[in-house]
């Protein structure tokens, strides 16, 4: 009480400190690190190996399986999956949530040292990574030459100057390019020419290597110089590598290399191409660092792009394709918009509700330094500012009013004009609205608590709007006085006004009038409202997330493993320029395939050439209905011949982090792959023969073609030929070995001796190729038979087992009817994917709404001191929650997590608005209660019924007294949501917004109308037992 006094009686100084506050609140905002989502650890791990040109069935019996077999022993490994393409394995490790990181990655390349001195030689040493949800290309440019010049003669410009020169940019970690075309040097040797000659392809290779080289051999010195000696030979260009001399078998050196084969510029095999708009192009995705917010590195780099491209501009045309800090941006300006309109809205209702412009002006001055706090807590926090942050600051907003609202109504009421007088009127009011704080406070709590990547991705917005809670109540009893004092003029008490009559021409007054004399009424009404409650809840449809309209599509093209890349390339092309012709898409870019020098780049998810994925950038303001673009990408594909493809929305980041796909997936695990190929077909071919499904992909097909060829048992040894010549002639004349390396113009270029162009041969070429022996040559259809072959492309394993998947694209309003059918599946061994992370996803919220709803009671009931008040203060919660479902199904909205947690809200501001109506209505409690006994006895006595008459307009009166703070907090709060609701309906926090604005807007009038009966039936039956207990 004196520390108030105290502070009260010091107004300036109050405000001097909380304008410091807003200084340092406000210098923390440009501090703190502009993020999309949350900064998450993931307890994932990934260890990849490169076994090259192996393929995927021998990398995973000789790679793959050992070391899962050794992972397995990590400590806190609860689940292992692994995919196997060609060349390569990925194995993910799947940690407890909570796990220390750190001491798993010892384990993990302890594990990984014991077995890799046992695994094949040709092997990389396998590289452990670990899951970073926020590395994601910041910003992606499409790189192409100007007009005159190819893609090969600017590929080092590229590579290496302008990656560079990007990665010089202040927050820019690395530049990862695709779509590279590296020059090679082709030596394409002519099989006649060697046979006529006798000469193995070896001396030709041995020959290049031995004649072209620069190499340092030592150091000179010169007095007290040292100098290095390099020795080098003349040959730096094609024509001069023609000349190189060739000796045959009978000492011959009349040959030249130019004699023996053709020698020419290529390209080295490709593994990426991508193309932007129609055009082939170079893929530039540029990736900030750890230190460093999304939106400032964006903003590095678009400073400094303006200079890039002016220093490039002979060579190349640079574009901005996709830049990440745009959605942040447009988050940014939303919830800016709508926190201002929301303060706006929330001055006028309160306004028009208590007639004086110094209550809304003291209540909303509030706000700012309430912010500030949280910026000063999100600061010291390391916390950055993000969407779910910036969610909880805009719902949080329309809380902050509460507190301020009933102060400020006590001191206008008792009209406090001095320090002492106001400190009592706070301390007095501040118990009972430290009641409410701390219930508001509480339903955070489980949020709290909730495991796993749902609890860290909200826990951001819980502790944001519990800081607002906290700030808002300590502001409430400090700078809302302070104000009061300062800007409200002095006035002298007024005389007791006589009560105006109550107008029973009023309808609401008829109301509340029937409800007093009749309670059961309310009751009926009660339980009729909580019935209507379940209905709507059966009808809203559900999700995990808010079904967000982006202005992206992806469309992902499935082809045939073994495709040229070539024709692949010139396919997609097509495919970007007929997309081009719709009049909603404004960008189209496409990629396939990965960077072959980085591990990273080839264990993605669809880092392979026969995938392509295609997004569609659709302009603003020509968005049509999804249906009618689907059609219309489905036409254009279907003319280019492309059967097998999917269409979606690409997840946002959100969903990727919950692992949420849209696309019904299935999957079996255990046993032979076959079998589960075949078991997963017969499912799939009865879910088409229903109509339930239009396309399908599966993660197992045995479409990728290969030519075995088998030794035949002792003709090797007849022909003098030993098996390793046999594997080293035939992968020199078709792969080709790079022999030596040019610098015609200051860079490296491979000199690649082979046998055919592109290692492309046909079989009667293949049969009749040369392999040297003791005796001279030898046909390779002497020494083995071919055979054709099919393999999988891809090969999955889940927890040590093989698994097989298959991806559903259900028929045109058969989504339900399908996921019905799934979810019906009694497969042994088969998980419905899309199921599994809604379930779990579910279970959490609704562990965490039950919670919450337990909690209330606890702190209710240690409030009130009873066992019955809090069931009577959250009975309210029905005609909330129906309120909520009603708004939600009136607007089409799905009962996802955005708006559980905005029903999660409306709970606490629900019982808030019980509680200050209970805690008006207990102060008359016993002349209320003796209403309703006098009223038969005096039924038939005319004065008696002048009496009961005068006391229930009296108490009429009383209620309308207490409504008007809880009036006044529900109209700001749905007010200052209303621009979150109107501008941002299609995001998280405007689902957010819909059930709380739905709750207080049903919820509020029901229980101003049902509660007060309620409370009087309550107080009558405590009566009559106290009165049994007296007699």
């Amino acid at each position: 009480m004196k520390l108030l006094e105290s502070i009260l009686a010091h107004p300036v100084s109050v405000l001097m400190f909380y304008l410091a506050l807003l200084l340092f609140g406000t210098v923390s905002l440009f501090r703190l690190n502009v993020e999309l989502l949350p900064d998450i650890s993931l307890p994932l791990a990934h260890v990849v190996t490169a076994y090259e040109n192996m393929p995927a069935e021998e990398t995973e019996q000789l790679v793959t399986i050992p070391l899962e077999n050794v992972l397995s022993s990590v400590e806190g490994v609860k689940q292992i999956d692994s995919v196997t393409r060609k060349g390569i394995s990925i194995i993910t490790l799947s940690f407890r949530w909570g796990a220390d990181i750190r001491e798993a990655s010892f384990s993990v390349r302890e594990k990984i040292d014991s077995i890799y001195p046992y695994m094949p030689e040709e092997i990389t040493r396998p590289a452990l990574f670990f899951e970073d949800p926020s590395d994601e290309p910041v910003i992606i440019l499409a790189v192409t030459p100007v007009e005159g010049k190819s893609a090969v003669e600017v590929n080092s410009v590229v590579e290496k100057e302008l990656k560079n020169a990007l990665t010089m940019i202040k927050g820019v970690s690395r530049v990862q390019v695709s779509g590279v075309l590296k020059p090679e040097i082709k030596v394409n040797v002519d099989e006649r020419s060697l046979y006529t000659a006798k000469i193995p392809l070896s001396r030709v290779i041995n020959a290049v290597n031995s004649s072209v080289f620069d190499f340092p051999v030592g150091k000179l010195r010169e007095g007290e110089k040292e100098y290095q000696l390099r020795i080098s030979s003349k040959i730096n260009s094609i024509d001069e590598l023609k000349t190189i001399p060739i000796l045959t078998a009978g000492g011959y050196r009349g040959l030249k290399l130019a004699d023996l084969a053709t020698v020419h510029y290529g390209t080295k095999e490709r593994t990426s191409f991508f193309h932007a708009d129609g055009r082939e192009a170079f893929g530039m995705e540029i990736y900030k660092t750890g230190d460093i917010g999304t939106l400032n590195s964006a903003n590095n780099i678009r400073k400094k792009l303006d200079e890039i491209r002016e220093a490039f501009s002979n060579d190349l045309e640079i574009r901005v394709i996709t830049d990440r800090s745009d959605e942040i941006k447009s988050s940014l300006r939303t919830l800016t918009g709508s926190v201002i309109s929301g303060i706006a809205a929330a001055m006028g209702v309160l306004f028009l509700i208590m007639r004086d412009y110094r209550t809304p002006l003291i209540a909303v001055s509030s706000i700012p330094v309430c912010f500030a706090s949280v910026f000063l807590f999100l600061y010291f926090t390391g916390i950055s500012i993000n969407i779910i942050s910036l969610s909880g600051m805009a719902i949080g907003m329309g809380m902050i009013f509460d507190n301020n609202i009933i102060i400020l109504t006590n001191l206008e009421r008792k009209m406090a004009c001095s320090s002492k007088t106001a400190s009592s009127t706070v301390i007095e009011t501040g118990s009972a609205i430290f009641g409410s704080t701390i219930t508001s406070v509480i339903i955070f709590i489980p949020v709290l608590l909730i495991p796993g990547i749902t609890g860290a991705l909200f826990t951001g917005l819980a502790l944001t709007i519990i800081v607002l809670l906290l700030c808002s109540y300590i502001l409430s009893l400090t700078l809302t006085p302070t104000l009061f004092l300062l800007f409200t003029p002095q006035r002298m008490p007024e005389a007791p006004r006589p009560k105006r009559p109550v107008n029973k021409g009023n309808l609401t007054k008829k109301l509340m009038l029937l409800l007093l004399e009749r309670p059961h009424i309310s009751l009926i009404i009660f339980i009729l409202i909580s019935f209507l409650c379940l209905p709507l809840f059966l009808m809203l449809p559900r999700g995990i997330l808010p079904e967000k309209t982006k202005g992206m599509y992806e469309v992902t093209l499935h082809f045939p493993p073994g495709t040229p890349v070539e024709k692949l390339s010139s396919l997609t092309q097509k495919v970007g320029n007929a997309f081009l012709s719709l009049a909603e898409v404004d960008t189209v870019y496409s990629e396939a395939g990965y960077n072959h020098n980085s591990l990273f780049a080839r264990a993605k998810t669809g880092a392979k050439l026969s995938t392509v994925s295609v997004k569609l950038l659709l302009s603003k303001g020509k968005i049509k209905k999804k249906e009618y673009l689907n059609s219309q990408i489905e036409k254009i594909l279907n003319d280019l011949g492309i059967w097998e493809y999917s269409i979606k929305v690409p997840p946002g980041s959100v969903e990727r982090l919950l692992n949420i796909s849209k696309e019904p997936a299935l999957r079996l695990t255990g046993g032979d792959r076959e079998k589960l190929h075949e078991k997963i077909n017969s499912i799939t071919e009865r879910l088409e023969s229903g109509g339930l499904i239009s396309g399908r992909h599966f993660s197992f097909k045995k479409e990728n073609p290969f030519v075995l060829f088998e030794l035949k048992e002792g003709h090797t040894g007849i022909a003098g030929v030993h098996a390793g010549t046999v594997l080293k002639s035939l992968s020199a004349a078709l792969m080709g070995e790079v022999a030596s390396s040019l610098r015609p113009t200051g860079e490296n270029i491979d000199i690649r001796v082979a046998m055919v162009e592109e290692g492309i041969i046909t079989e009667e070429e293949l049969l009749v190729l040369k392999i040297p022996s003791a005796s001279g040559f030898v046909d390779v259809k002497e020494l083995g038979d071919f055979k054709t072959k099919f393999g999988s492309e891809e090969l999955i394993r889940h927890n040590r087992e093989n698994s097989v998947s298959v991806t559903f694209k259900p028929s045109v309003g058969k989504e339900k009817e399908l996921i019905k059918q799934l979810n019906s599946l009694a497969v042994p061994g088969s998980d419905f994917l899309s199921k599994s992370a809604l379930m779990e996803v579910r279970r959490e919220a609704g562990i965490a709404f039950l919670l919450a709803l337990l909690l209330l009671y606890l702190v209710l009931g240690a409030q009130f001191e009873s066992l019955t008040i809090p069931l009577l203060l959250l009975a309210s919660l029905p005609l909330s929650l129906c309120g909520s479902f009603l708004l939600l199904a009136l607007t089409g909205k799905s009962l996802n997590l955005s708006s559980l947690l905005g029903t999660l809200i409306l709970l606490g501001s629900t019982v808030n608005s019980a509680i200050i109506l209970f805690t008006g209505l207990n102060t008359s409690t016993t002349k209320y209660t003796s209403i309703r006994s006098r009223s038969s006895a005096l039924r038939d006595n005319p004065v008696g019924s002048i009496e009961r008459d005068i006391d229930l307009k009296r108490k009429i009166i009383e209620i309308e007294a207490v409504v008007r703070p809880v009036i006044a907090t529900a109209a700001s709060t749905v007010f200052a949501l209303l621009p979150t609701l109107l501008t941002s309906a299609g995001s998280p926090h405007g689902y957010t917004a819909i059930p709380m604005i739905g709750g207080l807007t049903l919820g509020t009038p029901s229980i101003i109308l049902l509660l007060p009966p309620l409370v009087y039936g309550l107080s009558r039956s405590n009566q009559k037992e106290r009165l049994r207990c007296i007699h």
